[in-house]
């Protein structure tokens, strides 16, 4: 049986509700430190140098490699609403990655960015390809060394009771696996319901956390599903998981407690995630919403 997860650990998780954030922003400017009088060197290839006039001036970007984070089938095969990574150089001031499209290509903003690394959310309708960044002077990347292949989203978990036991909606964007958060990506599916409606187990499962983390979560559980490494987790229960004991078996359409909007919560809503492989233990999570429309008998 896995550890219990720290409170320092449950707290550096991307689960806080909803709250909207852009790309980070760009690193500040450098100043010349040379005398006005010193002999002026060009730069390297490709690196950010010191301009005339005593600014930090950026380099072309270089896009590298690409993988797969968030949403994947594999290290380099993604699906849509899946966040990926390019790696390379001079990346301080990109503010695109762009995917190919049938149209042509598909540029979409990102949603983290440092010298060296660049995260973007695969849009619908994006094709494989080997995907580049454009920065904010318009300079083009080169494109990545591998082709990053995006196919059709994951299918459903399976014959599944829906979570939620009583009228609900989904929200629009922001409450879609791959939304932008502050400093990370939202990682489940957020649905909207009166609180107090009852919440039930989606299949049969072992309890393998339950808790409470006041700056993003709220009241939890995380149910272990039975005879699979898939974990589903609740967050921002109205009150402590009415099973909470670590091992405790429960079955499919057992109420495991009621919705509520504690922790970081903005309205009443269940932000649901959907894991394969352990829950924070060498797993990922996937887009949740074609297993909750499977099992939604209203959709």
């Amino acid at each position: 049986m896995r550890e219990r997860i720290s409170r320092t650990k449950i707290a550096s998780l991307a689960i806080s509700a909803c709250a909207l954030a852009g790309a980070s922003a760009a690193p500040a400017l450098a100043q010349d430190a040379a005398s006005s009088d010193a002999a002026q060197v060009a730069p390297p290839a490709n690196e950010a140098h010191i301009s005339g006039g005593g600014i930090s001036a950026p380099g072309k970007p270089v896009a590298e490699r690409v993988v797969c984070k968030t949403g994947c089938l594999g290290r380099r095969k993604a699906t849509p609403g899946a966040v990926v990574k390019i790696k390379g150089l001079s990346l301080d001031y990109a503010s695109q990655m762009v995917f190919r499209g049938t149209a042509g290509p598909m540029p979409v903003s990102l949603t983290y960015r440092d010298s060296v690394r660049v995260r973007a959310i695969v849009p619908p309708g994006a094709l494989s390809s080997r995907p580049y960044v454009i920065d904010e002077q318009g300079e083009r990347s080169n494109r990545t060394k591998r082709k990053l292949t995006i196919s059709a989203a994951l299918p459903p978990a399976g014959p599944g009771v829906f979570p939620i036991q009583g009228t609900h909606t989904y929200g629009g964007p922001d409450s879609r696996f791959g939304a932008a958060r502050n400093g990370h990506t939202h990682q489940g599916q957020d649905v909207a319901a009166a609180c107090g409606t009852p919440l039930v187990s989606v299949m049969n499962a072992t309890v393998q956390y339950a808790g409470y983390q006041a700056s993003g979560a709220g009241y939890y559980v995380v149910l272990d599903n039975n005879g699979t490494e898939d974990d589903f987790v609740y967050m921002h229960l109205a009150g402590p998981a009415l099973v909470h004991t670590v091992n405790a078996p429960v079955a499919a359409g057992q109420q495991v407690g009621v919705v509520g909007q504690t922790g970081d919560a903005e309205g009443c809503h269940l932000h649901f995630e959907f894991w394969q492989g352990d829950w924070y233990g060498g797993g990922h999570p996937i887009d949740p919403l074609p297993s909750l429309l499977a099992w939604d008998p209203t959709a």
